[in-house]
């Protein structure tokens, strides 16, 4: 059985498969619980395009899964050609994906020469989970916490590079 999709197989060859309550898809859940916190949404197909006080948000759900997929796109970006700005911003990502719970991840735009700064966090998504629009609700914090962090995370590394160079 995968953790990632539905069981619709027996548990042997010879069992039927078991009658429980039919699973509600994370697309269903996705759409009660934005409802219920109140955010502006439009979904087209899996992808939930959500603003959360005021940061635009894509929610990848399902018919089929359990988990959810958050992402902040392109919330900080830096000139790629200026060396220094990338590398502290490389090492301002690895310290926060070491101690922060959303995972920061970096593009590059080789058109426009911008390096952007990303978001993401995957969640196991079923009803079963307790106070399910609430634990949202705080997924979406935390998303916008790493901005936070993130900055910190930059200026206690400039700081440290003073030190180092002065």
């Amino acid at each position: 059985m995968s953790i990632f999709k539905k069981n619709t197989t027996p548990s042997s060859a010879n069992e039927a498969p078991q009658q429980t309550e039919p699973e509600v898809s994370a697309n269903t859940l996705l759409r009660q619980c934005l409802d219920e916190i109140g955010c502006h949404y439009e979904q087209e197909g899996s992808e939930f395009h959500v603003v959360y006080q005021g940061e635009n948000l894509i929610v990848y759900g399902g018919e089929d899964t359990r988990f959810v997929l958050i992402r902040d796109l392109w919330w900080h970006s830096a000139n790629a050609d200026d060396l220094t700005a990338v590398s502290l911003i490389r090492r301002a990502i690895n310290e926060c994906n070491i101690n922060g719970r959303a995972t920061l991840i970096y593009s590059f735009n080789n058109e426009e020469h911008l390096m952007g700064v990303h978001s993401q966090i995957e969640i196991v998504f079923i009803k079963e989970v307790p106070e399910l629009t609430n634990f949202l609700r705080y997924t979406f914090d935390t998303i916008l916490h790493s901005h936070h962090f993130f900055y910190q995370t930059m200026e206690t590394l400039r700081q440290e590079d003073y030190s180092k160079n002065n």
